[in-house]
């Protein structure tokens, strides 16, 4: 049975609801109290939130990733243009040579001319290697590099056993969530 256009409207409205509150820590028992629905609810309204979240996140990304190809794409292009033209320069020198002229002598001139060509410019390939490696980098389709985090002098991380039992581990974790609560409620309440 399809659902009517304002019921649509509702739900969109109480899903951005949700949504608000779950990101300022509220748990989903909590926001169905408030909302005045179940938990099942909420539950359900934060699948359908996260999903959505996660194809724009996606779509965003992938308009983002066609924007820096095309802008890679036309920096190698214009760079492959400039190599080419760059490819069949030439320099024309001229000389004059002057002989004679003194002592009432005529002064005759000799004029050479040589053409020579220069080689190409290697900044333009520099240019279009990097081109290709960004656009590798970002495609990922260079080999992944390794990385290992270690402690002083490549030795393993130390660290310490502090020997709390597990309950009091729970204890400190509820208390720093408690603590993060108190903080974004303090924020959204303007102080």
């Amino acid at each position: 049975m399809p659902v009517s256009t304002r019921k649509q409207q509702e739900m969109a409205a109480r899903r951005r609801k949700v949504a608000s509150l779950y990101l300022r820590g509220v748990w989903q028992p909590e926001i169905a109290g408030m909302i005045g629905v179940s938990q099942a609810t909420v539950s359900r309204d934060l699948a359908i939130v996260r999903r959505q979240w996660l194809e724009d996140a996606k779509a965003d990304y992938d308009a983002k990733v066609a924007e820096q190809l095309a802008k890679i794409d036309a920096v190698e292009l214009e760079a492959w243009t400039e190599w080419q033209k760059s490819k069949g320069r030439e320099r024309t020198k001229k000389a004059v040579k002057r002989y004679g002229g003194k002592g009432g002598k005529t002064e005759k001139t000799e004029e050479t001319t040589t053409v020579e060509t220069l080689l190409p410019e290697a900044r333009y390939l520099e240019i279009i290697h990097k081109s290709i490696e960004r656009r590798c980098k970002l495609l990922g389709l260079d080999a992944p590099e390794r990385r290992e985090i270690t402690g002083a002098e490549g030795g393993p991380i130390k660290h310490e056993d502090v020997g709390l039992t597990d309950a009091q581990r729970v204890k400190n974790i509820a208390a720093l969530l408690d603590a993060a609560r108190e903080r974004a409620a303090g924020q959204d309440s303007g102080e």
